[in-house]
């Protein structure tokens, strides 16, 4: 069945004990799925941590902080609309509408997934596993559909250096594609920063966890039964059942009776039950820093005020969405334009939604720069990624100003 140790054979697993152990036999001898090795761990998608804690890739999802992170920057990536432009000898700008860019990405990449939500997709492949990869479907060299794919290998043309991607056939076997055929968004350097965070992630659920239990006994620590002479091990046990049935979860509160010879010791606070709190917002903010994401952006409002929360979107804009942005834009290129498209097409996300507050004062320093001898009214347009109009290759002057001067003679007179 498993065949990562050996040979494959139909004794590979074996039920020593079939009520709780599974062992997998090979060649390095017998391992335990019930107290696995690193590696094993790690053929299962799950990595250990100090904590004590296994993560596997779809465990951040299970962390509110990690979750956060992700929601964020995977949803903005799929929402934010692509434009294709085609820039003209004369600096102008016009939109390519009925380019596989357009038409794939903002409508449907494939009969079943929507543009936006493939976007999503990927991204959040790319978080989680480091890469999000899907393959450029093509007909007669027309680009017709974008598919997700997963559990490609990458591997380096040992003549050119190029990169080949490994792709499993459903039936088995693989297929060796070009780059040319594959739409790759990176994380950076390759690497998912939900895994380089599993550390904080880990720490962050085991606080989560050990609060769950804390106020399941009704945010009291335990105690310490003592009895003044010995017991057999079934009494003990009788005991303990009888006390978690009078103290536990929503029974919290009743009455145990206990013998004369019986003195109960509470165990008191720890240092991280008294700062619970703290360590849980310290992990939130540690775990935003691999992502790039503001503490104000994940729930954490301490020291938010309304100036810095006013530009917000810009600055998540600025520092945390603008690299995927741009891994996005390589990724499109140099999958779904050619290389003559690639001269002199360009790929933008629209982002105007994120910074209104910005919006408005950019429109008003255009209005001011083309109002005076300093901005035409069509380099503002080519700014905004708008088509030249008529006559917008004309400063406008202030009444009664002097006409600039266009020579090299009426430079030198000036």
């Amino acid at each position: 069945m498993f065949g990562w140790f050996g040979k494959s054979t139909t004794e590979d697993v074996r039920a020593i004990e079939p009520e709780t152990h599974v062992f997998i036999i090979g060649p390095e001898g017998a391992r335990s799925l019930s107290h696995p090795s690193e590696e094993l761990l790690a053929l299962f998608g799950a990595q250990p941590t100090a904590a004590g804690v296994s993560v596997g890739t779809r465990t951040p999802l299970k962390c509110s902080p990690a979750f956060a992170s992700i929601r964020l920057i995977s949803e903005l990536s799929g929402e934010l609309p692509v434009h294709l432009f085609r820039r003209g000898k004369d600096d102008s700008r016009d939109r390519v509408r009925d380019h596989p860019v357009e038409t794939l990405l903002n409508n449907f990449a494939n009969p079943w997934t929507p543009g936006p939500q493939f976007r999503r997709e990927v991204t959040l492949a790319a978080l989680l596993e480091g890469r999000g990869l899907a393959k450029v479907i093509r007909v007669r060299k027309e680009i017709r559909e974008l598919q997700p794919i997963c559990g490609v290998t990458i591997k380096a043309d040992e003549y050119s250096g190029e990169p080949k991607y490994v792709t499993p056939r459903k039936g088995g076997g693989s297929d060796d594609l070009s780059w040319r055929d594959i739409l790759d968004v990176a994380a950076l350097g390759g690497e998912a920063p939900a895994k380089l965070a599993r550390e904080a992630i880990a720490l962050s659920l085991i606080l989560e966890s050990h609060g769950a239990r804390f106020f399941k006994n009704g945010g009291r620590p335990s105690g310490i039964l003592s009895f003044k002479t010995a017991l057999g091990p079934g009494v003990a046990n009788e005991i303990a059942d009888a006390w978690h049935e009078a103290t536990d979860g929503g029974k919290r509160g009743g009455v145990v009776p206990l013998g004369s010879d019986v003195t109960y010791t509470p165990i008191d606070f720890t240092s991280t039950d008294s700062q619970y709190l703290e360590n849980r917002k310290y992990q939130a903010t540690e775990i935003g820093r691999f992502f790039g994401v503001p503490p104000t952006m994940i729930g954490t409002l301490e020291g938010a005020t309304f100036t810095n929360s006013e530009t917000l979107g810009s600055q998540f804009l600025a520092f945390v969405l603008n690299p995927w942005i741009t891994a996005w834009k390589g990724a499109i290129s140099r999958s779904m334009l050619t290389e003559q498209e690639r001269r002199d097409h360009y790929i933008e996300f629209e982002t105007k939604a994120l910074v209104k507050a910005d919006l408005k004062a950019r429109f008003e320093s255009y209005a001011r720069a083309v109002g005076g001898p300093f901005l035409l009214p069509n380099e503002a347009r080519a700014a905004e990624n708008l088509p030249a109009t008529d006559g917008g290759n004309k400063l406008n002057l202030p009444q009664g100003a002097p006409a600039p001067a266009t020579t090299t003679e009426e430079l030198a007179n000036a």
